[in-house]
């Protein structure tokens, strides 16, 4: 009965926030979704770890039976699968084109995927392929490889790469496979090649090369030490071709290290018999989780991997993760060079992640991007508020490509795990520019705030758009405003009704001239993101459309997806045909901070000045027109004077990539002797180019003294909860120490006064009334209403937060205890 009872008080307290929220027009709507967002702001990791005993799964059904969706995302429909966990993080080699060759010949397009034919089937090697010498799809729907399909199979397969052997344009797919999923001795790395181009015929599982067990376990610190979710690459330099593989290990050191190997076979010569005994370790090392990239040089014989380690000793990952690459000019063990690129200590600006993305440009020269955690902004170590960034031999700098900042206040849901506010990266080249892809929910960029998934929770309800930023030449010093490739729409949305975009893989550019004969493209999705492009560039991208954001769940282990995040839905394979267009040029205005809020004041007769920073994060030079500030209001005791706001120091512009400040002193000559009182205004920027202009907004307070919140906890001999001076209960459902502890939100978890232990939807609840307030709504005229209220989006800082207050006049409040 008390459950019940606390139930309707969080229901009612859900619809008093609404509430208020409909007489706060400036506020932007609160979804019932934000009340995780403060908490959720941490990085969620998905390790992947499988049973390897699991039952026979049922009869496959052919891929491609589904009833028609709701809202189609951009591309070619390739293939469908109910694998929605195409790759662990990246997905670099999904797709690939045939390398040009002289003399020319012809040209082709291979994609790679993980292909599931039913919901509780086996995973397996997925190929399809386009034939621009006669605009065809050889295998319409894709088609399963390597793997045997039939019902009775306990063959698996998953996450294939794909590369090209430029000597016949025949495909190379490398991925892991096991001859009978039950038993995890049969675990294996395998690449094999078709047997002639697009013909689908690759062999079957013992067919190509494998990796012998041995040689995948070596210089490992257990012989368990599998080697897990390679990335593949292929180098053809002269008459020297190599196929490379990396992996990550499946199990630990005692200092939560994975093992990050690379292996290599010289030739395409195939063995008569398996596993291939000429594959051998050339490269060994640790790696705090699965990061593992591979680029090889278009020049040279250099082989290039990337991957991120534990930072400053701290093997919780506590402290950051720093981005490593190695180098060999051969491949050959005991040839590589590592390179800490990042080197972080704990005065960092930035921390990244498990997520890298690379590629050798066709200079020869590597580039490595990354998100990282924006700890110069004030986020925290394992935060996913981020920027992603770039680096290049081209120059030896790291430059931002997009700042990823913005608030979890401000979307509807994350996209899951793995990835930060940024994720699902990929970079390529193409005529002489850099592009960049990358899956986010950003309703800045999209203008949309409901895109999420009404059933799912908030880590994982955000639909993902994959959007494309381009550079406009090799250094990648300055990026253009993203753009939306996928355009998929579903507000709202709910099983298999839903579009979420993510594990784009791209292609270096092509152009048709390189290539021998006449080309049809008539059947590929042809998509120019610019308007009127007229150039002979195009670069490839393949991506997964999921129809629930989230893994799905059904089946287990090599059967379903990590973690069950939802249920499983047929989920779209999609290719786009990218016009290289040229990026938009524009010069981009970041303040920070971003406004002057409260609980920033002065005393009255007092002033402040306060610097504000600004940085230009657009692609050419920024140059102001006019800056003004404007006095909108000042209400309460003291009203009246104006000129309380001036400005000084602002450059006549700021050059692209650059920084600069200027100063704006509040209450200036403490012109407002009597408070409290707040001031409200704007500083207007007028800059160019283009024309553009943005508003600083200020909301200043004048008072002798400004309470700050002050927390403490209701407790009784069964239950606690948070409660603060600011009128707030709940702490914004509770500190952020984890799921099941530290928790002040009426949890009763642990009590013997426990009365609802069931298996169902509450019993183990730790949340029962996660965030609340009282609300005043205020009619101050006829036709103004005021309300006030400290719950959700709203708190201290808010202007329409309860602030606290102190002194003769006010009722004391503080810690006390009683029996009552």
């Amino acid at each position: 009965m008390i459950k019940r009872l606390l139930w309707v008080t969080l229901v009612l307290t859900v619809l008093s926030s609404v509430l208020a929220v409909t007489v706060g027009a400036s506020v932007r709507p609160v979804d019932p979704r934000l009340q995780e967002a403060k908490r959720f702001d941490v990085r969620v990791s998905e390790t992947g770890s499988v049973d390897l005993a699991q039952p026979r799964p049922a009869p496959a059904a052919s891929v491609g039976v589904v009833k028609p969706n709701v809202v189609d995302s951009r591309g070619a429909l390739v293939a469908q699968t109910w694998r929605d966990w195409q790759s662990f993080i990246n997905s670099q080699n999904n797709i690939a084109i045939n390398p040009v060759t002289s003399p020319a010949s012809d040209a082709g397009v291979h994609m790679a995927f993980t292909a599931r034919g039913a919901s509780g089937t086996m995973n397996r090697f997925g190929y399809a392929a386009y034939d621009p010498t006669n605009g065809t799809y050889p295998f319409p729907g894709g088609t399963i490889i390597v793997n045997d399909n039939s019902p009775t199979s306990a063959e698996l397969g998953e996450q294939p790469r794909v590369m090209v052997y430029p000597a016949t344009g025949e495909a190379i797919v490398a991925g892991i496979d096991m001859t009978d999923y039950n038993n995890g001795a049969t675990w294996q790395v395998q690449a094999v090649r078709d047997f002639a181009p697009m013909s689908g015929n690759f062999g079957d599982i013992i067919s190509g090369t494998i990796i012998p067990d041995a040689t995948a376990k070596s210089g490992s610190w257990t012989v368990d030490d599998w080697a897990a979710r390679p990335q593949a690459a292929l180098s053809v330099f002269g008459s020297d071709t190599t196929l490379y593989i990396a992996t990550r290990g499946g199990v630990t050191d005692a200092n939560a290290n994975f093992s990050i190997k690379v292996f290599r076979k010289h030739g395409m010569v195939m063995p008569v018999t398996n596993p291939d005994p000429t594959w051998e370790l050339v490269f060994l090392d640790t790696s705090s989780n699965n990061s593992q990239m591979l680029a090889t040089d278009p020049l040279s014989s250099t082989v290039a991997v990337v991957w991120t380690k534990f930072a400053n000793g701290d093997i919780t990952g506590g402290t950051g993760d720093d981005v490593w690459y190695a180098k060999s000019p051969t491949g050959a063990s005991g040839t590589w060079t590592k390179t800490n690129l990042t080197h972080l200590d704990l005065n960092a600006d930035r921390s990244p992640w498990t997520l890298v993305s690379t590629i050798f440009d066709s200079q020869g020269k590597l580039h490595i991007i990354y998100p990282a955690s924006d700890i110069a902004g004030g986020q925290g170590w394992n935060s996913i508020i981020c920027k992603l960034w770039h680096w290049s031999e081209q120059d030896n700098r790291t430059w931002l490509i997009y700042d990823a900042t913005w608030s979890l206040s401000t979307v509807c849901g994350r996209i899951g795990s793995n990835v930060m506010n940024v994720g699902r990266t990929a970079i390529a080249e193409c005529n002489g520019r850099l592009y960049v892809t990358f899956s986010a929910n950003d309703s800045m960029l999209t203008g949309h705030y409901d895109d999420c998934c009404q059933s799912q929770t908030f880590t994982y309800s955000g639909n993902a758009e994959i959007f494309m930023t381009i550079s406009k030449d090799l250094t990648g010093k300055s990026w253009d405003r993203p753009r939306n490739l996928s355009n998929s729409y579903t507000p709202n949305c709910d099983t298999g009704t839903c579009a979420s975009d993510h594990f784009g893989s791209l292609t270096n550019g092509m152009r048709d001239a390189d290539y021998s004969g006449v080309k049809n493209w008539s059947n590929a999705v042809t998509y120019d993101a610019g308007g009127g492009y007229t150039g002979e560039w195009y670069l490839h991208l393949l991506y997964s459309t999921d129809r629930y954001p989230g893994y799905g769940g059904a089946g287990a282990g090599w059967l379903g997806n990590p973690g069950a995040q939802g249920p499983n839905t047929l989920n779209d394979i999609r290719w786009i045909r990218l016009g290289c267009v040229s990026p938009v040029m524009a010069a981009n205005l970041v303040l920070s901070p971003a406004a002057i809020t409260f609980p920033t004041y002065t005393r009255p007769s007092h002033d402040t000045t306060i610097t504000i920073r600004m940085e230009n994060q657009g692609n050419q030079d920024l140059v102001f027109t006019s800056v003004t500030d404007i006095e909108d209001s000042a209400k309460g005791p003291g009203a009246g004077p104006t000129n309380w706001m001036t400005v000084s120091g602002v450059p006549t512009g700021i050059p692209e990539t650059m920084r600069d400040s200027f100063k704006v002193t509040l209450n200036a000559g403490g012109v407002i002797t009597a408070g409290p009182t707040v001031l409200f205004g704007k500083i207007r920027l007028q800059y160019t180019a283009p024309p553009q202009t943005k508003d600083f907004p200020i909301y200043f307070t004048v008072a002798d003294t400004i309470a700050n919140a002050v927390w403490d906890t209701i407790a009784t001999s069964c239950t606690d909860l948070a409660v603060g001076t600011n009128g707030n209960i709940g702490h914004n459902y509770g500190d952020s120490s984890g799921f099941t502890v530290g928790k002040v939100n009426m949890d009763y978890f642990g009590s013997v006064a426990e009365c609802d232990t069931g298996l169902n939807s509450r019993g183990d609840s730790r949340i029962y009334l996660g965030d609340g307030s009282p609300i005043i709504i205020r009619k101050p005229t006829s036709t103004t209403y005021r309300g006030s209220w400290s719950a959700y989006s709203a708190g201290l800082s808010s202007p329409n937060g309860f602030k606290p207050m102190t002194g003769t006049g006010y009722a004391p409040h503080g810690a006390f205890s009683t029996a009552s």
